[in-house]
């Protein structure tokens, strides 16, 4: 009759250690939810803040640049840099998005990792008083 109260005392105390495991493990990941959400939003708007004044620029120092110069194949060799420059702009800044989507795939992965030995732990534990009993 000891050896049964001892499984069901065993049993209980693992179930209530993984529960709590659980629920700090939650909290983390929240936590970390919560910061990605904050830094994608204070991103995003100073992103489209970023593109709305560069527009402004943009267009501001083509008509400063078409009122300059008079020789039409001087513009035409303006607005051909130009337009490369922007071209070359645009593929650096996909290159960095590029790279910052890849270090997206690494989001939550100490978290998970954590969970993961958690859970090789409770396995132990609970061997460890299988066999004991």
């Amino acid at each position: 009759m000891q050896a049964i109260q001892n499984i069901k005392v065993g049993i209980k105390n693992i179930l209530i250690t993984t529960l709590e495991l659980a629920q700090v493990r939650l909290d983390m990941a929240r936590i970390e939810l919560s910061q990605l959400k904050e830094r994608l939003i204070i991103t995003l708007i100073s992103a489209l803040i970023l593109v709305v004044c560069l527009l402004i620029a943009l267009m501001s120092g083509l008509f400063a640049v078409n009122a300059y110069i008079t020789d039409p194949q001087q513009k035409f060799i303006v607005f051909s840099a130009i337009c490369g420059g922007g071209v070359f702009i645009a593929f650096i800044l996909f290159l960095v998005i590029l790279n910052s989507l890849k270090k997206q795939r690494t989001f939550m992965q100490n978290t998970l990792e954590e969970v993961k030995l958690d859970i090789a732990t409770l396995k132990q534990l609970a061997d460890k008083s299988s066999h004991s009993n």
